[in-house]
């Protein structure tokens, strides 16, 4: 009998933000990047009650200067400041402004303007492609697996986050996404990981009540250009409509 393997690499935990009228945070949940043509580079990501940032390419080599990256940790927002939780007794103060067309943040006295990326599927062409997703089946190099050998249950595209879930219920991930143009339901999906940055570059098509996935097998893997496993490095999922 082959052994269940742990197609999904990364996770982001799921936060709720605790209602608090005092604060800013439900207006800063999402996706912010920095406008093109930016010299440095932001890009800040809000879930629930956490806060994680990158300035920069944090992972060049060499190092570029003034870089610099925050995971999502533990956040407090309120007037115009978040302030991250790193280490027990490290804390970090992001400043915060938010305007008409976006949030001015503040980093180290400098200020950087950032727009919310579109992690809603606002395209009607899109509405076919939402909704849960039941696992039949799954393909990597080639070899078919059964949903219980994949370990996943489900996929969920719902309002502005795509949600994975394992045999039970348990959920493996829950993240923000960013869907492509849907063209005779197929799409591209950018899922956003603890980086503000799309972690995971998948391609999706849906005919009728089926569902066919692909993702590179690694986070930040090129995104597949089909759905062969055969072909490449990547997860191919099988899936119908949940009723």
């Amino acid at each position: 009998m082959r052994r269940a393997v742990p197609l999904f690499l990364f996770a982001c935990p799921v936060f709720v933000a605790a209602a608090d009228p005092a604060d800013d945070r439900a207006k800063l949940q999402g996706v912010w990047h920095s406008v093109a043509g930016a010299k440095q580079p932001v890009r800040v990501l809000v879930m629930g009650d956490k806060i994680g940032y990158a300035v920069g390419d944090a992972t060049a080599t060499p190092a570029v200067p003034g870089s610099a990256f925050v995971s999502l940790t533990e956040a407090t927002v309120a007037k115009g400041v978040a302030e991250l939780v790193i280490t027990k007794d490290y804390t970090r103060k992001l400043g915060y402004r938010i305007e008409k067309d976006g949030v001015v943040v503040t980093l180290d006295d400098k200020e950087y303007p950032l727009r919310r990326v579109n992690t809603r599927a606002t395209d009607p062409a899109a509405k076919e492609l939402a909704g849960t997703w039941t696992l039949t089946g799954a393909e990597v190099k080639g070899v078919k697996l059964t949903p219980a050998m994949s370990g996943i249950e489900s996929l969920t595209i719902v309002g502005d986050r795509y949600v994975v879930k394992a045999p039970g219920g348990k959920e493996l991930l829950s993240s923000f996404y960013r869907l492509g143009d849907a063209k005779a339901g197929r799409a591209d999906l950018d899922i956003f990981g603890m980086k503000a940055d799309p972690s995971i570059a998948a391609r999706l098509e849906v005919k009728g009540d089926e569902l066919l996935f692909a993702q590179p097998l690694k986070p930040g893997g090129p995104r597949p250009t089909g759905f062969d496993s055969g072909a490449a490095e990547v997860l191919v999922l099988r899936a119908t409509r949940a009723k």
